[in-house]
């Protein structure tokens, strides 16, 4: 478990300094006035607090990393208290009294204790001898062995009807009256250490920085991380730095962690394993607070599979296009270990395919991130991530972290062409014609300048049986790379003719594609609006997907070579041929923008292309999602005319 930043606890004894009034006596020593309104412990003692029926002591690492108060039950009503704080706390209106929490032992064997932390204020010294007992109950409810938490509850008078409470909790056990009058007269704090009732065994808890202040000065877990992309992470508590919150999961949240079970921790300490934040181990400086992740104990020898984290998002734009990422680092057995086999969704939208987990055991932050691209069909959608419990042995053990969908960054391509009439040359360079601009989005992304002859406009019409492209690997008609600047080695301008000249740029890392181009005759751009969809996506697929007698070697067309899907022609009206390249089906499936599926097929066999009668279906886009042999999911677009 990694040493966290102690921000917090600075900030504290910053609070400290401030809040402990100091006299000097008559012999020139300096005393401690009644206004210590904060203890943290960073002192190395006991700032004041005993126990009762209970033993205390100081231990680390607390919420911010550094000491906090340790009470282990004893026999009889156990608690921990303190007189060192004020008596009047009138004074205090509209502030908080706040405090980290955690329960380390629930002190019941066998089953899983919901705990509500709670605060008391007392009108006598020792809580045994209290006649009045103000008790706040906190909303969230912990567990044994489960995260620490911050609460704070509100100092305030009673309106003489009701008790005050926020939206951390609520203030219990007095009359309206009773607490009125308890603000001016308040002998101790404390805590119960008797958490799970008189059923259990002996508890323990922790308790720090307990502190009276500003309630906007509540620490909210933040919500940064090392994700995969910039920008506005829509996944609430990817990071998990805010504990069990913003997903559900087939499995039961359980801090011991037994098979079917998860837990959000800091630590992996009952799988026997050493792992490490992910935010944390990229940058300890900019995320040295980041220590929560999440750990499943898979299942195996099972029928089939379970969602082991699931979150609904809203706020999409159904006409763009998002990342779905998240980190995963498997948790090996000592002995017929399974790695965890693991799928991301966005349901209707498409998934990553299975894929196995396997990370380097020894080094704690080493984490494998998965991740694809989706369009959403609607302005909400479901994300899962789904774990393979089918395999025979043990182990089937990881951890996830800093999970995330961003919307993937518009390019804003940019491209200058110039036209020199004699001799008949055209020079096209991305941004400006000056070659000091010439640089892609994301720095090593794949581009692919293309050029056509234009037979009339408008409406455009373009001469396909004209159509090159090319890179800085080759061009289509020749072995001649294209650069970012580029005269089109290889490709013959006529005289006299307007041609189509323009850059592609698929998707790639956090940016998303990027598609314009310009028509040129004797140095007069015209229009970037004329273009159909159709030919956009047609120029688009014979760049990935080649065209007869190409010769173009780049980086992605090798891929597409390798493996991939690949569909043709598209657009199309009638019948669509799909060709699996390096791989073979298990299934196909194809969906209207809106997510109703219009085509579905599982394979048997070892296929590798299916054609598909697409005539009767309405003019639009539609999303082709194939399965491979292997569990990979490969996804395309299809654009009926």
């Amino acid at each position: 478990m990694k040493t966290i930043n102690y921000t917090l606890g600075l900030i504290c004894l910053l609070i400290i300094n401030l809040s402990f009034a100091q006299s000097i006596a008559i012999d020139g020593t300096i005393t401690q006035s009644e206004n210590k309104t904060c203890n943290t412990f960073e002192s190395g003692s006991f700032e004041g607090w005993q126990g009762l029926n209970s033993t205390i002591s100081l231990d680390a690492p607390a919420m911010d990393g550094t000491r906090y108060l340790k009470a282990d039950d004893k026999s009889g009503a156990s608690y921990i208290y303190t007189n060192s704080f004020p008596n009047n706390w009138e004074r205090y209106k509209d502030q908080c009294l706040c405090f980290d929490y955690k329960v380390f032992n629930d002190g019941v064997a066998g089953s899983v204790i919901n705990i509500n932390p709670k605060i008391m204020l007392m009108n006598h010294a020792n809580p045994l001898s209290a006649t009045v007992r103000a008790v706040f109950v906190a909303t969230v409810t912990v567990t044994e062995d489960g995260p620490w938490v911050h609460v704070c509850a509100p100092i305030m008078p009673s309106d003489g009807v009701t008790l005050p409470g926020n939206s951390n909790g609520q203030w219990t056990n007095v009359t309206p009256a009773q607490w009125n009058s308890l603000l001016t007269n308040i002998k101790s704090v404390g805590f119960f250490v008797d958490v799970a009732g008189s059923n259990a065994i002996m508890e323990t808890i922790g308790v720090d920085n307990i502190c009276i202040q500003k309630c906007d000065e509540i620490v909210i877990p933040n919500d940064e991380g090392a994700y995969c992309c910039d920008g506005e992470n829509l996944v609430k508590n990817g990071n998990f730095e805010a504990g069990d919150s913003g997903f559900t999961s087939s499995y039961t949240n359980n801090s011991s962690v037994y098979p079917g079970e998860y837990d959000v921790t800091n630590t992996a300490a009952a799988f026997g394993a050493t792992i490490t934040d992910h935010s944390f181990c990229a940058d300890p400086s900019q995320y040295a607070t980041n220590d929560n992740f999440l750990v499943v104990n898979g299942k195996t020898q099972q029928a089939g599979n379970s969602v082991i984290w699931e979150t609904t998002i809203s706020g999409l734009n159904p006409k763009a296009n998002y990342k779905f990422c998240a980190n995963f680092k498997n948790i090996p057995q000592c002995t017929f270990d399974v790695l965890p086999n693991v799928n991301m969704e966005a349901v209707g939208a498409g998934s990553s395919g299975f894929s196995l987990i396997s990370a380097n055991a020894s080094d704690p932050c080493h984490w494998i991130n998965k991740e694809f691209n989706f369009t959403p069909t609607s302005s909400t959608i479901t994300l899962r991530i789904i774990l393979d419990e089918t395999g025979n042995g043990d182990g089937n053990d990881l951890a996830i972290d800093d999970i995330s969908v961003t919307q993937l960054i518009d390019p804003e391509l940019s491209i200058t062409v110039q036209h020199q009439g004699n001799p008949q040359k055209i020079t096209a360079s991305i941004n400006t014609i000056d070659t000091s601009d010439d640089y892609l989005p994301g720095g090593k992304c794949e581009y692919f300048w293309y050029v056509a002859k234009v037979d009339s406009y408008p409406p455009l019409a373009i001469d396909f049986g004209t159509f090159a492209s090319g890179n800085n690997g080759g061009n289509s008609n020749g072995s001649s790379p294209w650069n970012l600047t580029t005269t089109f080695p290889d490709y013959v301008f006529n005289q006299n003719t307007m041609y189509v000249v323009g850059m592609y740029l698929p998707a790639c890392e956090c940016y998303d594609e990027g598609f314009t181009y310009q028509l040129t005759l004797n140095n007069r751009p015209i229009g970037n609006d004329m273009m159909s969809e159709a030919q956009k996506q047609q120029i688009i697929d014979m760049i990935l997907n080649g065209q007869k007698g190409a010769k173009i070697e780049t980086t992605l067309n090798r891929k597409s070579v390798d493996t991939g899907l690949s569909v043709y022609p598209n657009p199309a009206q009638g019948k669509v041929n799909l060709f699996m390249q390096g791989d073979t089906l298990n299934n196909i499936e194809i969906f209207s923008v809106s997510g109703q599926a219009v085509f579905s097929q599982t394979y048997v066999g070892k296929e590798t292309n299916e054609e598909i009668d697409v005539s009767s279906y309405a003019s639009g886009i539609y999303f082709i999602k194939a399965q491979g042999a292997d569990g990979k999911q490969y996804n395309i677009k299809l654009l009926k005319e």
